[in-house]
Order: C-alpha cells, then sequence, then structure tokens
C-alpha cells in the first residue's frame, strides 16, 4: 500500500468495524502500520486535491487515483477468513495426522488373546482439502499484488519490471 501510495479510505475504522469483528482487528493492524506514513493518500487530502482540479465545476472524471485496486484495498476482508481457515485447517490436520485413517490397525484382542489387524474404510482426501482455499487464496492476492508492482501501467509511476534503465 505504501509502495503505491494508497488511499487510506478502504481502512477506515468505522468501515472496517461494519464488516466483521475479524475484519476490523485486521483494519486495525493495516492503519496501524501505514500510521505516520507519508507515502499513504489521504481520504480528506484526495478529495481536495480533486476539488481543486474541478475548479468549481461538477466533477465527472478526474486523474487523480480514487480507488486502491481490490489486492491492496480489501486486505483486511481477504485475510480475516483465510486466516480463520488456516486455525480450522491446522485443528484438521492435527487430528487426521493422529488418525487411523485407511491404515491398518493392529489391536490386540483382549477378550480372545489374540492379534487382530483391521482396516478402517475412509481413504477419502476431503479433510484435507480445508487447506487448499486459504493457500490458494493468498497466492491469488500475492499474484495480484505482483502484477500490479511490475506492469508499468498499474504501478502508479514505478519503471517497468522495477527496473529503472530500460526495459527488458
Amino acid at each position: 500500500m505504501e509502495i503505491f501510495g494508497g488511499i487510506d479510505d478502504a481502512f477506515d475504522e468505522d468501515c472496517t468495524a461494519s464488516s466483521s469483528t475479524r475484519t476490523g482487528r485486521r483494519g486495525d493492524i493495516v492503519r496501524r502500520l501505514f500510521a505516520g506514513s507519508a507515502n499513504i493518500t489521504r481520504r480528506d487530502l484526495m478529495h481536495g486535491a480533486i476539488r481543486e482540479q474541478a475548479n468549481g465545476a461538477p466533477v465527472y472524471e478526474t486523474t487523480i487515483n480514487v480507488q486502491d485496486v481490490y489486492s491492496i484495498r480489501c486486505t483486511p476482508q481477504i485475510l480475516a477468513p483465510v486466516h480463520e481457515a488456516v486455525q480450522a485447517c491446522r485443528r484438521t490436520v492435527e487430528i487426521e495426522a493422529n488418525s487411523s485413517n485407511d491404515n491398518p490397525i493392529i489391536i490386540r484382542r483382549r477378550r480372545r488373546s489374540s492379534t487382530a489387524a483391521i482396516s478402517t474404510a475412509r481413504a477419502s482426501p476431503s479433510p484435507w482439502t480445508c487447506c487448499a482455499w486459504p493457500s490458494a487464496e493468498l497466492c491469488t492476492l500475492s499474484e495480484r499484488r505482483i502484477n500490479k508492482l511490475l506492469d508499468k501501467n498499474l504501478n502508479e509511476g514505478l519503471p517497468e519490471h522495477l527496473i529503472p534503465a530500460r526495459s527488458g
């Protein structure tokens, strides 16, 4: 957010608190991270600059960026459920890693003085699929941010591929 001069309004306390408690906490973290930054675009200053650009006329078009891309402005809304999903996945992995699944279980039968090898019936990987969604969501978020950073048409004036000399 700081690299691009991101706009602070997506992290407004009232806005993030209205989403959910988990998102509000993440919004607090993001606000603390950019507090005091000179490179964050303040909403009130941005609106003032748009009004100055319009010279008192109604504003229909502006050259000023009025909204950050989704992968920047929606960070708390994306990461809060991802964090919760990772916590749930961790619990599932711990349970499944310590369970029998489809591996044979060797049981000494107390009543018969014998030993039996019993295979359980579940070989489905479905409990492990809970790990796929948060991983995919984080990868998508990262890919979109990298794309914005490297694409000269999207990166707010930074050099293409972040190479200050000629491109390529």
